[in-house]
């Protein structure tokens, strides 16, 4: 995992993958507004279902989460980065109630 999954040391893994995931989020948000403005927003929307991965505990607080020590729920993603079974149900669930109003 390391390289490239490195502390600044260049030797030491990181303890959690979410500066990449939340870099992948931040562009993936800018790239939908875009479209939003392109196509309007009434058709597309952004789906935000990662706090369901996320332990409650590093989302309590002031509000300002440190990305370098957020972890996910390892009983929905047993690699910290991809869901299982159960991690994927929940993902579907999420999604559908945004399709379906909920």
């Amino acid at each position: 995992i390391c390289p490239p999954q490195c502390q600044d040391d260049g030797t030491t893994p990181l303890e959690s993958f979410m500066p990449y995931v939340r870099k992948v989020n931040d562009i993936t948000k800018g790239e939908v507004q875009k479209l939003q403005t392109i196509h309007g927003q009434e058709r597309i929307d952004l789906v935000d279902c990662g706090s369901l991965f996320v332990k409650e505990n590093d989302l309590e607080g002031t509000g300002s989460v440190n990305m370098q020590t957020v972890h996910v729920k390892k009983n929905l993603m047993p690699d910290f980065l991809h869901p299982n079974a159960k991690g994927q149900r929940l993902l579907a669930q999420c999604i559908f109630d945004c399709i379906d109003g909920s």
